[in-house]
């Protein structure tokens, strides 16, 4: 089934079970959970593009992967289903940028205050976990990271933030964003053979982009 992060602690002694409610004071602190470390840069797309809270757009996406592994209720069989193109490069690298654009439309979004943009920042859906699903889907090709690495900065540079009134400003929405910008330029000088011609123009890509 699935299983979204807990919000109380279950102590059982005896015969007994009480429960004690969790007042966490940084979120971003706590490790994710196992379902939300093998999210698919598809998955992540729907969540962030949905209307829905982070929550029940999660729900939704992870009960998807069940039906489609065969843990829940399949429709008819459709063997196009059956073909793994997360596989192929090109419809790899197709998801990736349709994920790197819909982390930057959500990004734009207003924000009330620094902490809320900074939870939708680096939540278990935001930066962190489009960074984690790079990491995973490139580990074997350094060259396919960097391209990817440099691809996501660009795109992220391109932020058009909207504000409120009383909200967080555009300029500290960027402040914020450039912090992590750095951390990614600083990954891409670390990705490996910089005579390489991918890794060459990431690198190249992201020094001049301003």
């Amino acid at each position: 089934g699935v299983v979204l992060p807990a919000c109380e602690y279950q102590i059982k002694w005896a015969d007994h079970t009480f429960s004690i409610p969790v007042r966490v004071e940084d979120p971003m602190a706590l490790p994710a959970p196992e379902e939300l470390l093998k999210l698919s840069p598809s998955e992540l797309t729907v969540i962030l593009l949905s209307n829905l809270p982070y929550r029940d757009a999660l729900i939704r996406a992870l009960r998807a992967r069940e039906e489609e592994s065969g843990a829940g209720p399949k429709n008819k069989f459709d063997p196009l289903r059956e073909v793994d193109s997360s596989k192929f490069i090109l419809q790899r690298t197709r998801s990736f940028f349709w994920l790197f654009s819909a982390l930057r439309r959500n990004l734009e979004r207003p924000a009330s205050t620094a902490e809320e943009f900074r939870a939708r920042l680096l939540s278990p859906v935001g930066l962190t976990a489009v960074l984690r699903a790079i990491h995973r889907e490139t580990h074997h090709s350094p060259n396919e990271k960097s391209f990817l690495l440099s691809e996501l900065f660009l795109e992220l540079k391109k932020c058009q933030h909207q504000t409120r009134a009383n909200g967080v400003a555009a300029s500290e929405k960027k402040l914020m964003i450039d912090g992590e910008l750095e951390s990614i330029r600083k990954e891409i000088e670390n990705c490996g053979n910089q005579e390489s011609t991918i890794v060459a123009y990431a690198l190249s890509a992201v020094r001049n982009s301003g």
